[in-house]
């Protein structure tokens, strides 16, 4: 995806927070902190992953309509499944034209747990998890949970000035409200509901 050139235009939609929360994540490709989940890994390490409710949650607010599908599973003697799953999402082009764009990837339920889950559910918690896969394929969300990816702070206040702009607030303005309460490029990330917060109270100045 091409920064955002390929996203609904934030002046298009109906900017809730959570909404909000949806756009900045898809264009900075970073999720939400209060989104990530951990689970215990091998040699004592801990998993963090995005729960498919929480995908489900930023594609729901995002703006963008979309599709997921189960193509079809398989389930090995081991009772592991593997599911195939296609997400398709109908992106907006800055010429004001809608493009469709589909990935194709593939959830896995390990059948190491214990219980072990009935056959059913063990496909149900594959598709589930074909559908972050999913995502990550699509808009590189989710980066920051590899080892070797690093989310760029800008990014953060790339979309907030972006926003601050389609509401008409001049951008010295906006930097200036952020520094007297604290915000900077590095913790934006963590502030931002405040942030979105001060750019209202500046829209109504």
């Amino acid at each position: 995806m091409k920064d955002d050139q390929e996203l609904l235009p934030l002046d298009e939609i109906e900017l809730k927070p959570e909404v909000l929360r949806s756009v900045v994540a898809i264009r900075t490709r970073t999720i939400p902190p209060e989104m990530i989940s951990e689970h215990p890994g091998k040699s004592g390490k801990k998993f963090r992953y995005l729960k498919h409710t929480n995908a489900t949650d930023i594609m729901l607010d995002s703006g963008l309509p979309w599709d997921y599908e189960v193509l079809s599973y398989q389930v090995f003697p081991d009772r592991s499944v593997a599911a195939l799953c296609r997400l398709t999402v109908k992106l907006h082009l800055k010429d004001g034209s809608w493009v469709s764009r589909t990935i194709t990837e593939v959830g896995v339920h390990d059948g190491n747990v214990q219980p072990p889950l009935p056959v059913a559910s063990a496909v149900a918690s594959a598709a589930s998890r074909g559908l972050p896969r999913c995502i990550f394929r699509m808009f590189g969300l989710g980066k920051e949970l590899y080892p070797d990816s690093v989310t760029p702070p800008a990014g953060w206040l790339r979309a907030l000035l972006g926003y601050s702009k389609n509401l008409k607030i001049p951008e010295g303005d906006l930097i200036e409200a952020l520094k007297k309460a604290d915000i900077t490029k590095e913790n934006l990330q963590e502030h931002y509901e405040e942030a979105i917060e001060i750019v209202h109270s500046l829209r109504k100045g």
